[in-house]
């Protein structure tokens, strides 16, 4: 099964630019998430970036990223990866809708492998960059989509340097300095209003030497409905293809493809209040497939949440919930799983 649940959105509607790209105009990104196997491992994925337009055209920011992987009962390392960067973009001139705009980046880093055994802990120092360009679709005054793609060349201590490359979509919020003030919208949650998020994303690590491997692509799109103001009922979709890597020859994932579908039932029990709270129920199930066998894993998860608005198009959103695990094929037993997440939603009305 997919160990690594990703919580960044993307929307698939568009309204009028509305004068976002003004000089001071703020914007941020980022998302985390939470899967942990009690029996066996945890995963924790936690990335940000923000950045101020010094003037139309002209972007400068920064960011950081870390994932961390724990074993429970092994004797194999627990992996850290972190690293932080400036990012710089120049964005073209807007027709409305579409922005395009150049991106180029540099990041420094490390990843640490911590044994049981002290003595033995080590690390790698680690450095890039990237360079590339993409795309903003903005939904309204605060929010967008991004699609980015470019090559980036990336170096470790120990290893082989890489070459990828890569591609993403997501959601990025941004505060002009004159419109609606952060954090102080409190939309209804009206009949008829459309959650619509999830992340795409694709590296293929191109290197000519022995680092190189396949493409891995992986898309989570959801999408909720909202069918009275407490209730919502939507669905996420996985397709993933290609193997995850934390490193060290750690595969995130054994299997190279992945494919589910899980719906799910919300209820906001404070509907009108600015902190809005939502129990959620999901039931799906999924096919994957590796080197030796098929699976098809049925899930069962019961989460608490809470949705801030930052603005009347785009929430920040936290959940933590329970998951259970088990395969349809073979009838083994119930896998237990904590999930949990964070990350931007962004909200369209009719």
């Amino acid at each position: 099964m997919k160990k690594l649940l990703i919580l960044s959105f993307f929307s698939a509607l568009c309204w009028q630019l509305c004068g976002q790209m003004q000089p001071k105009t703020l914007f941020a990104a980022g998302d985390g998430s939470l899967l942990s196997n009690l029996d066996a491992y945890s995963v924790q994925d936690y990335n940000a970036r923000a950045g101020i337009l010094l003037d139309e055209n002209l972007t400068l920011g920064g960011f950081v990223h870390r994932q961390q992987f724990s074993r429970f009962r092994s004797n194999g390392p627990d992996i850290t990866a972190q690293y932080f960067g400036l990012f710089t973009r120049y964005f073209f001139e807007d027709n409305g809708k579409w922005v395009p705009f150049l991106a180029g980046e540099a990041f420094l880093g490390s990843r640490d492998f911590n044994f049981d055994v002290a003595e033995l802990n080590f690390n790698h120092n680690l450095w890039g960059f990237f360079l590339g360009g993409g795309i903003d679709w903005f939904l309204g005054p605060s929010a967008a989509i991004e699609g980015q793609a470019g090559v980036q060349w990336f170096d470790e201590e120990e290893a082989d340097p890489r070459t990828n490359i890569l591609a993403n979509v997501g959601l990025f919020f941004f505060l002009p300095p004159e419109g609606e003030s952060l954090g102080r919208a409190n939309p209804a949650m009206a009949r008829g209003l459309m959650m619509i998020g999830g992340q795409g994303s694709f590296q293929w690590n191109i290197s000519n030497n022995d680092t190189g491997s396949g493409p891995v692509f992986a898309i989570y799109p959801v999408i909720g409905y909202q069918f009275d103001p407490r209730w919502m009922v939507g669905g996420g979709f996985t397709f993933t293809s290609g193997q995850q890597e934390v490193g060290g020859g750690v595969i995130l994932d054994e299997f190279d493809l992945s494919v589910g579908l899980h719906p799910f039932l919300r209820l906001y029990l404070n509907p009108d209040d600015k902190f809005k709270v939502f129990a959620e129920g999901m039931a799906g199930a999924a096919f994957q497939r590796n080197s030796f066998n098929n699976e098809y894993p049925f899930r069962l998860r019961g989460s608490m949440g809470v949705d801030f608005f930052l603005s009347s198009y785009m929430a920040l959103e936290a959940f933590l919930g329970y998951q259970g695990v088990r395969d349809i094929k073979t009838d083994t037993g119930w896998e237990d799983n904590l999930v949990g997440g964070l990350g931007l939603r962004a909200f369209v009305g009719k």
